[in-house]
Formats: structure tokens, C-alpha cells, sequence
């Protein structure tokens, strides 16, 4: 899991990142577009290590419809939903195993993710949200419900899935 661990950490930092220096160089209308790892492609394979096969964001409150939480997903988000309905920390990183028949055990890595306050100009309070960025959201998501967060208050996870490779054939 140190794999997974060492990835997701890089896959936060490539968010931040990435959201900072688009919002330098773009109003934030024209940022939405641009925004969220779409860019990001996950390390390259190194033999006998755990492979990273998928990268996802999830919430409770999702914009993009690709985003909405499988069943393993949203054990997740659930788990640490009563985690903060109970008053207690949530962890740094959840790992999940999951097994489907006919294909490889899955691992997968959960990241709580926050509300910076930089977030808040596309996931604030409506009323606040400018008004070109307000268009966008509502031509591109029309079902958006990732707005009305405060900051530093739980948007959701990033996750990261890794297959141990195959054993090597024997001749």
C-alpha cells in the first residue's frame, strides 16, 4: 500500500497545483474547463510493484455525473460521513480491497479532499459564485450539486485502484 499511498499524495499535490496555476493564468469562468487532473497520467509501471490502474475523484455532492460513487465508492464516503457525524478525526488515507469475480483484486487508496479557500469560487455559496462562472457550471453540469461548501469543510475523496502485476508464467 506504500504504492498507493506514495501516489495519492502525488495526485493531491498535482490537484493543487494544477488549480493554482489555472486560476492564475485564466478568469475562472474559463477555468472550469480546464481544471481537475484531466492532464494527469499515473506513473509508469515498475516491474513486481502494484500498478495504478485508475485515478477518481467522488462526494456525496457530485458536478460531473462521471464522478458519482461506485458501490465501493460510496462505503467510503459513507463510512467517513458518520466519521464526522460522530465528532471523530477523519483518517489520512482508507484503503478498500475489492474483489469482483473474473478479474484481479482491486486496492484502492481514499484521500479525504477539502475546501480550500481558493475552492470556493466554483463550490461556494451560489450567491457568491461569480457570474461567469455560474454560467459555465450550469451549461456544462446542469445537475451540479457540488456547491454551498464552506472552507476547510470535507468535499469528498480522491482514490487511486491498484492490481498486483501478474506472477510471470512459468515455461
Amino acid at each position: 500500500m506504500k504504492t498507493g499511498a506514495k501516489n495519492i499524495e502525488h495526485v493531491g499535490g498535482s490537484l493543487v497545483a494544477e488549480v493554482n496555476r489555472v486560476l492564475a493564468q485564466n478568469r475562472p469562468g474559463a477555468a472550469v474547463d480546464l481544471l481537475h487532473l484531466r492532464h494527469y497520467t499515473p506513473p509508469k509501471a515498475i516491474a513486481g510493484q502494484p500498478v495504478v490502474t485508475a485515478l477518481k475523484r467522488t462526494s456525496l455532492r457530485v458536478r460531473n455525473p462521471a464522478n458519482v460513487p461506485d458501490d465501493g465508492d460510496q462505503l467510503a464516503l459513507n463510512l467517513l460521513s458518520d466519521r464526522m457525524n460522530e465528532g471523530l478525526a477523519l483518517p489520512d488515507l482508507l484503503v478498500q480491497r475489492v474483489d469482483r469475480s473474473a478479474h484481479p483484486t482491486e486496492w484502492r487508496i481514499y484521500k479525504p479532499i477539502g475546501v480550500a479557500n481558493r475552492c470556493l469560487t466554483c463550490h461556494g455559496d451560489k450567491e457568491q459564485i461569480p457570474p461567469d462562472v455560474q454560467a459555465v457550471l450550469e451549461l456544462r453540469y446542469p445537475e451540479d450539486r457540488a456547491t454551498g461548501y464552506t472552507s476547510n469543510q470535507w468535499r469528498g475523496l480522491i482514490r487511486i485502484s491498484l492490481e498486483k502485476p501478474a506472477s510471470p508464467a512459468s515455461n
